[in-house]
């Protein structure tokens, strides 16, 4: 799924969030769209709202200890609070909450978090080679622009679909000298004269 970039950080739906997590094994909770919200939460709690989940590792398939069967429970979930500060308005677990020791508590004013791009690919939101969809756009215009460069077959139509786009301007005029003559039959109309 792609995810729109504001100032530097990737803002990624909280639900999409809790299912990668859940994905990854943790259990999501206190949230709607995962088994809904229980009355023990502060009157205006983001819970209320949808734009708060509580994230734990307890009870799990792994048991009492993370996937390395290293690292117990609640220093697994207290690290995956470390990994998440900045990403919303209420990050809360066991290092900066005493009321957090057994779960994170992360709240996304209007459903969204904000995460940097190693938080992305620290939880498999982004990976190595994978890219934003500004940089997918790049990559496919910069192939279409090597179409054209190269000389390859190209309708006039087509290259002016590719060339103006309004995210890119408009294009200088389309000059067929810009191109490799062995696409024209080895006829370049500097030198060659066609009567």
């Amino acid at each position: 799924m792609a995810y729109k970039q504001v100032n530097g950080l990737y803002q990624i739906p909280l639900v999409d969030f809790g299912k990668q997590l859940q994905g990854r094994g943790w259990n999501v909770a206190e949230h709607p769209e995962f088994g809904g919200v229980s009355d023990v939460h502060a009157p205006n709690s983001y819970h209320k709202y949808g734009e708060a989940l509580d994230i734990t590792w307890k009870n799990n398939k792994y048991g009492d200890y993370d996937p390395s069967g290293k690292i117990g429970w609640a220093d697994h979930t207290d690290n995956l609070g470390k990994r998440l500060a900045g990403s919303g308005p209420e990050v809360l677990h066991r290092s900066n909450n005493a009321k957090h020791g057994t779960h994170v508590h992360l709240a996304a004013k209007g459903g969204m978090l904000n995460l940097s791009e190693a938080q992305m690919k620290d939880f498999g939101l982004m990976t190595e080679g994978t890219a934003t969809p500004a940089r997918v756009e790049a990559k496919t215009k910069a192939k279409q622009y090597e179409t054209l460069r190269d000389g390859k077959d190209v309708t006039v139509p087509e290259a002016a679909a590719i060339a103006d786009t309004p995210e890119y301007g408009q294009a200088k005029p389309f000059d067929i000298r810009d191109r490799d003559v062995r696409a024209r039959g080895n006829y370049d109309p500097r030198y060659d004269k066609r009567e």
